[in-house]
């Protein structure tokens, strides 16, 4: 050895109890932490089918609202339909003086006449009622 060089020998006991158990409570925590987000995975999976069912529900009552005024719609529109022909006939039997037979006859050549010309029987009705009104007047 050399005069220059030093040399010392250190012995040292460490006591890493400490660390070590700061160590063990970090792992601790980090699976603590680990189940808390599986937990909240979880729940956010729960709720988010909650709320898809929820709106599922909620599609097939809109659905069912949206039709069953479409099918009040539809018969408010036939019962005014029904109301018209029955004024037009009505109309139809004072001009002419049919019976009720006759003017269901009518009725139904009026309404296949409807259909070749593709226009209503309401108005085929009328036209004829009005055409036969001006004939008489003649």
């Amino acid at each position: 050895m050399a005069d220059k060089d030093f040399r010392a020998i250190i012995r040292a006991e460490l006591d890493t109890s400490k660390v070590q158990d700061q160590l063990k409570q970090l792992n601790q925590n980090k699976i603590k932490v680990s189940a808390d987000t599986s937990s909240a995975v979880k729940n956010v999976n729960n709720f988010g089918d909650s709320l898809k069912r929820a709106l599922n529900i909620g599609s097939y009552a809109s659905i069912t609202i949206q039709s069953i005024r479409l099918i009040r719609q539809a018969v408010r529109e036939a019962i005014d339909t029904v109301q018209e022909l029955d004024k037009s006939l009505t109309n139809l039997k004072i001009v002419t003086n049919q019976t009720n037979e006759q003017a269901k006859a009518a009725f139904n050549t009026y309404n296949a006449m409807a259909k070749e010309l593709n226009s209503t029987t309401n108005d085929i009705i009328t036209a004829a009622t009005e055409w036969k009104r001006r004939k008489r007047q003649k």
